[in-house]
C-alpha cells in the first residue's frame, strides 16, 4: 500500500533532522516533493509504503508530535482506497 502524506515544512525539517542516517525513514523523507520556493504555505509530499509510515509515526512521536495527525489521516485514506 502506498501512503501519500503532506507535511508542513517545519515538521519535515524536524523529522529529517532526527531520522537515522541511511534508514527507510530518511530515504522516504529525502524523496519527498518539496514545496515551491515562492509558496510559504507549501507542504512536502511524501509517498511511502505503510511500513515506512509506521516508522515515521514512531519517530514523530518523539521528534514532532504535531505531525502525527497528518500521518494518521494519510494512512486511513490509503487504507480506504
Amino acid at each position: 500500500m502506498v501512503v501519500v502524506v503532506h507535511l508542513k515544512p517545519e515538521w519535515y525539517d524536524k523529522l529529517l533532522e532526527d531520522a537515522r542516517p541511511q534508514s527507510k525513514v530518511e530515504a522516504c523523507l529525502k524523496s519527498a516533493y518539496a514545496p515551491p520556493p515562492n509558496d510559504p504555505e507549501g507542504e512536502y509530499v511524501l509517498r511511502c509504503d505503510d511500513y515506512t509510515i509506521s516508522l515515521l509515526a514512531a519517530l514523530a512521536d518523539i521528534a514532532c508530535p504535531a505531525a502525527i495527525p497528518a500521518l494518521s489521516k494519510a494512512y486511513r485514506e490509503a487504507k480506504r482506497a
